[in-house]
């Protein structure tokens, strides 16, 4: 992304949030209740099992996108994304808009830029 693309983002209502550090080269997205207190059988039995099972999945189509089952079976405990070149810090954007039924302006998108052409 080029500077000018960002300033595009921007200008068109993304809101700059901050920064996702990574050094797994995968990045998380999914509720942090289902993973925190107890690994869900689908995760495997430690972070190697986990990159093990991870590295399976995103070899696979869509490439570089894994989702997990939750323990009963189905599909919703999560999606790890492959960041494309490893370690870092990833600029994460967020888009706000009206959510309806009375719930007033939330967050509608989120997007996180792993490559820039500075």
């Amino acid at each position: 992304m080029t500077q000018a693309e960002y300033k595009a983002l921007l200008e068109a209502g993304w809101v700059d949030v901050g920064i996702a550090g990574v050094d797994s080269a995968s990045l998380w997205i999914g509720d942090p209740s289902y993973i925190i207190h107890k690994a869900p059988k689908d995760v495997g039995k430690d972070l190697r099992d986990f990159f093990e099972r991870e590295h399976q999945r995103q070899s696979a189509f869509p490439e570089g996108v894994a989702q997990w089952k939750h323990d009963i079976g189905h599909d919703g405990l999560g999606v790890s994304v492959a960041t494309g070149v490893g370690d870092g810090v990833y600029t994460v954007l967020v888009k706000y808009g009206e959510a309806g039924r009375g719930f007033g302006v939330r967050i509608q998108e989120v997007r996180v830029i792993f490559f820039t052409d500075d």
